[in-house]
């Protein structure tokens, strides 16, 4: 049995259980364990955020130095530790880690287009006239000085090695693998059925407002939330009517839709957990910067960037950066007259944004991020 630990920053969740393969991990002889180093690293988020689906009882929840340094005396040089959020850049993860021996992996398999060349012109301009973008740093984070190559990395897409923050030389073994999103895509890919008989578009909820997130950072503000609802509902009236396509709310997996949340929809219905499933069959998707974009990429479905005046600069470019990626439509919404124009998918742009961030080539087999990492651990022997 093979002991893998796996760095995070958050409690043990069925989410994360599912995304990071372990329940699979368990049948091919491995030894589960989250270290969660969250209450230490990142105590106010800890303390406001709490999973949905946490587990109780299923992460090791470290509080501070001295806890993390009794907890890596297990680790000898046959212990995986991955690191999926890069807790090894913290200085304090690194002085006590640095002195052991293990095996370093990590996985870029959620990688997304981020700022193009514009935008990136934009933000440098922006920066320097305004100390908003310094005050978007997660707090208490220092980034390492020295290096630690990973001993595995598992990257879905062309880009993600090119945009990796983790070190990687020559011994780096590097595992071609498919996208979370892909494997969803496969656990449905036999479901031919719609959950409704009528047709209807998804709009991708982040929480702009309140995204859990938000507590990493020291600008909290994302958008007024009064203004944000008001503009959202206005153009979901506005497409409806247009369409005839219903708007369903794709919920966002950390977020809790009580009875007043719904209200904040004019009360569309809100469906967890089904994104995936939703977007295969809907006409239009609907999002800000979800990655939950790149269903619509995988099923061919047009997309329809909704951006706002209401929205923080960084927000307003990343928008901006991926319609112009794909050549997708845009809409700012602040304008109540808007036109609702919406482009056809170019397929050209859409298959260079498959390769660079979602199945880099057909030499990928079709099987989860784990089946492919167990794979080639079990060919090692």
């Amino acid at each position: 049995m093979k002991l893998i630990i796996f760095l995070t920053l958050t409690y043990g969740n069925e989410r994360d259980s599912k995304r990071l393969g372990f329940e699979h991990l368990k049948k091919n002889n491995f030894v589960i364990e989250q270290c969660n180093l969250g209450p230490w690293l990142l105590p106010n988020y800890a303390s406001n955020y709490v999973p949905i689906d946490k587990i109780d009882n299923f992460s090791k929840d470290i509080v501070n130095a001295e806890q993390f340094i009794e907890y890596v005396e297990k680790i000898t040089m046959n212990t995986f530790i991955f690191d999926p959020w890069n807790c090894y850049g913290f200085s304090q993860v690194e002085n006590i880690l640095s002195k052991k021996k293990f095996i370093y992996c990590s996985m870029i398999t959620n990688n997304h287009l981020t700022y193009d060349t514009l935008s990136r012109i934009k933000l440098k301009i922006f920066s320097i006239f305004t100390s908003a973008q310094k005050k978007l740093k997660i707090t208490n984070y220092n980034k390492s000085n020295k290096i630690r190559n990973l001993d595995y990395f598992l990257y879905a897409g062309k880009k993600s090695i090119k945009n990796s923050k983790f070190f990687i030389n020559q011994n780096t073994k590097k595992i071609k693998v498919n996208s979370h999103d892909y494997d969803n895509y496969l656990e449905t890919f036999n479901n031919n059925q719609s959950l409704y008989n009528f047709k209807y578009s998804i709009f991708i909820d982040e929480a702009f407002p309140n995204h859990p997130d938000l507590l990493l950072f020291k600008n909290k503000k994302q958008c007024d939330p009064d203004i944000y609802y008001k503009q959202l509902n206005n153009f979901f009236n506005k497409y409806e009517e247009i369409t005839k396509n219903k708007i369903i709310i794709a919920g966002h997996p950390r977020i809790n839709y009580d009875k007043s949340y719904r209200n904040y929809f004019n009360n569309r219905e809100i469906i967890n957990g089904k994104t995936n499933l939703l977007i295969k069959f809907s006409e239009d998707v609907i999002v800000h910067t979800s990655q939950a974009h790149c269903y619509a990429i995988i099923y061919n479905k047009r997309i329809i960037w909704i951006d706002s005046n209401n929205y923080n600069s960084n927000t307003r470019l990343l928008i901006q950066s991926r319609s112009r990626y794909l050549n997708s439509s845009i809409i700012n919404i602040s304008k109540y007259d808007f036109k609702l124009n919406i482009k056809p998918i170019s397929k050209t742009k859409y298959k260079k944004y498959y390769n660079d961030y979602i199945k880099e080539d057909k030499s990928i087999p079709n099987k989860s991020v784990w089946e492919i990492f167990t794979d080639n651990i079990n060919n090692e022997k």
